[in-house]
């Protein structure tokens, strides 16, 4: 047993080297042949395990064998991790959807119209749990969903007494389709995920080093909003790699908490660059006794970072490892000598002191993390990571989906046409995977068109091309033709609707069977319904619940300032890196509903970055009253305020704003008054108190339009 482990082991390892060796041969030692880009690639492997799907269903003699096919493109991706982690969750939802189609067969086979209304509510629990899961495992909650329509529609409409063969087939065909899916990719396809993740990890580092140079430049002309959140979306974007290179090896697996801290630790850096930058800015014009420690300490940072960006720009590891540990001791100094000259006396100085500091500790953070990720195995430490879940939007989603299968089911009952069940079983998959999309309409509409094309390239093929075809080699050629276009097409985010249209429904038409049945009538009414059914869709999002990116950017606001005024509420403090991946990730989603609102408010995202910032504070607050209280109630009493006020944000930001300074003026007197408190520590709080006055105050406008929401709201 563990000689064939080990000979599978090899067999796979020599596939991942496959393209590798593969790329030699070609280009060496003549060179004549170009190599092909890389979707191309991802296309021709996507075509070949849909054929050896196809081809091993007839081999099984399963039933509706193109769906097997249909599977493979459906679970495709350029990315290997990505495409094992789909299979796993297809998988899953597929067999939970069968048990549940088996469940309503048996309960409502003969009442259709209580079939319909579980099965309606069913979907909308999917469509909405979906809603608010991550990644791949949305995907399994909605396939759970519309799979028991695929299984048991046709067993209801025609055959009642083959539910359990229908969905046995189903659950057969969708897990060739997915086997084949994971072997062609593990054979033809390197690993590639971890080296992706670490080059992306090198590249967000470098980006983040270059975009905290620039905060701490004091050049004004520089345009930190618009890099600061195309480095947000790089690093974010991190997160999904790491969860999809887990899967491919297990030492990647047990670093993907490590690597998950250091993320969130260049989320924080991020925020601390910017809040660095406008603190800096403000001492600049108005100096005070303690500037020239701060523009020492700036300089000898910057010199640091020039020097690690250098580093990462050569990209030699070991180089950058050694370069960066000692950069890191490099850095802690500096920060040793900031945290001593921190005194709540000069104020304006103190806050960009203490933002210093913040940045240094996040940047020590970040490079750490990089630097256990890239150099050596690292103790796994686990990141407190809460993500954005818009739970108003999941029920919304979830009545639009049972609302679609209701009034699919109805038509198909009123109109008691044959071909019925095919278009509710083409509406409720459309209208359950777009709940995901910022213009769902607008794709619907994309997927009408790649279902209309299907359909006239299947009835082509049916008449002129299959007559004539005898193999499968050839059968397999002449698809091909067809299908790898429509893989290249669907790469395309502008086309990348119609080309899936195309990749699903082509083969769904034509349903190449062995025996092959050339029934040109079935397929001009199947292809009917199914179009009727991708244009029923894009109604139903039309008409049901029409998405309103406004409305949704409204949502998000009310949801930010909301969430800062519930922090000083909650009896144990938020872990910071909570809210710092949960904020990001809402700014991140902000800015992707306004840019499909076709409105510019730069204003938002720079109020809605302006709460991040408030809730990092008052967080910071909460920790360092904790730490004073027992040196002195003093703190403890002057603080209290603020924090009650905070939690009445909708009495005004300036009301707040003013406790706030007055509460930093406070401290300020009972520092000098005690010499034995912590002088550091006060000085924190003072520069937090005056962070959010001064935030409350620029971005009033913002706060105020979100508290006029959350009145009206409720």
């Amino acid at each position: 047993m563990t000689a064939t482990i080990a000979l599978v082991r090899s067999v796979v390892g020599l596939g991942g080297r496959f393209p590798e060796l593969l790329r030699r041969r070609i280009v060496m030692p003549t060179g004549w042949l170009p190599l092909p880009p890389p979707g191309w690639a991802h296309a021709a492997r996507t075509c070949l395990a849909a054929l050896l799907a196809l081809y091993l269903a007839y081999v099984f003699e399963l039933d509706s064998p193109s769906s097997a096919a249909v599977t493979v493109f459906i679970v495709a991706h350029p990315v290997h991790g990505m495409v094992w982690s789909k299979c796993l969750y297809r998988g899953g939802g597929t067999l939970i959807g069968g048990l549940i189609a088996l469940i309503l067969a048996a309960c409502f086979a003969q009442t259709p119209i209580l079939y319909l209304a579980v099965f309606g509510v069913w979907v909308g629990c999917c469509t909405a749990a979906a809603t608010v899961l991550r990644n791949f495992r949305s995907y399994g909650a909605v396939l759970a969903g519309y799979t028991v329509g695929l299984i048991s529609l046709p067993g209801v409409a025609e055959t009642p007494d083959r539910i359990l063969t229908l969905a046995a087939n189903r659950v057969a065909v969708v897990m060739l389709g997915v086997m084949c899916s994971a072997l062609v990719g593990s054979l033809l396809s390197r690993r590639q995920t971890a080296g992706t993740l670490t080059e992306r990890l090198r590249r967000s580092l470098l980006d983040l080093m270059t975009f905290i140079d620039q905060a701490l430049s004091g050049d004004r002309t520089v345009a930190l909003s618009a890099r600061h959140g195309a480095v947000r979306a790089t690093v974010l974007d991190l997160d999904n790699l790491i969860e999809f290179a887990a899967l491919e090896t297990a030492a990647m697996s047990r670093q993907a908490d490590a690597q998950r801290a250091s993320v969130v630790a260049m989320l924080g850096a991020l925020t601390a660059a910017s809040a660095a930058h406008d603190a800096l800015m403000t001492a600049e014009r108005r100096p005070g006794p303690y500037h020239e420690v701060l523009t020492r300490a700036v300089a000898a940072v910057r010199i640091r970072l020039a020097d690690l960006i250098g580093l990462l720009r050569a990209g030699d590891r070991v180089a950058t490892v050694d370069g960066a540990r000692r950069i890191l001791t490099e850095l802690g100094a500096i920060r040793d000598a900031v945290e001593v000259a921190l005194s709540p006396q000069d104020v304006t100085t103190l806050i960009a002191q203490d933002r210093l500091c913040e940045l240094l500790d996040a940047v020590t953070a970040a490079i750490d993390g990089a630097i256990g990720v890239n150099a050596r195995p690292v103790e796994e430490r686990g990141a407190i990571v809460i993500y954005h879940r818009d739970w108003r939007w999941a029920a919304v989603n979830g009545l639009r989906a049972t609302a679609a299968v209701w009034l699919a089911g109805l038509l198909w009952i009123a109109t008691a046409w044959p071909a019925g069940a095919a278009m509710v079983m083409t509406t409720v998959p459309n209208v359950a995977l777009l709940a995901q999309r910022d213009r769902p309409g607008r794709d619907a509409m994309a997927f009408v068109k790649g279902t209309v094309l299907a359909a006239a390239l299947a009835l082509v093929y049916l008449v002129f091309v299959i007559p004539q075809i005898d193999n499968f080699p050839l059968l397999a050629l002449v698809l091909t033709v067809t299908l790898f276009p429509a893989m290249l097409v669907s790469l395309n985010p502008k086309s990348a609707f119609i080309g899936l249209g195309i990749l699903v429904f082509f083969p769904t038409f034509l349903a190449p069977g062995n025996p092959m049945h050339y029934d040109v009538v079935g397929l001009l009414n199947t292809a009917l319904a199914m179009i009727a059914g991708a244009a029923l869709a894009a109604l139903i999002y039309a008409l049901i619940l029409p998405v309103n990116p406004r409305r949704q950017v409204r949502d998000l606001v009310r949801a930010i300032v909301r969430d800062v005024q519930a922090l000083p509420r909650l009896r144990r403090p938020l872990p910071p890196a909570a809210w710092e991946t949960r904020m990001h990730v809402r700014l991140l989603r902000l800015g992707a509903r306004i840019r499909a609102s076709d409105v510019d408010q730069d204003g938002l995202m720079q109020g809605g970055y302006a709460a991040l910032r408030v809730g990092r504070e008052i967080l910071r607050l909460q920790v360092l009253r904790a730490q004073l209280a027992p040196l002195s109630p003093a703190v403890q009493a002057t603080v209290a305020p603020v924090l009650k006020a905070l939690r009445a944000l909708r009495a005004g930001p300036e009301i707040v704003a003013h406790q706030a300074d007055d509460a930093a003026q406070a401290l300020v007197e009972v520092a000098a008054t005690n010499p034995e408190l912590l002088e550091a520590r006060v000085a924190r709080v003072v520069a937090s108190l005056l962070e959010i006055s001064l935030l409350l105050r620029r971005y009033r406008y913002f706060f105020r339009a979100a508290l006029s929401l959350m009145g009206k709201s409720s």
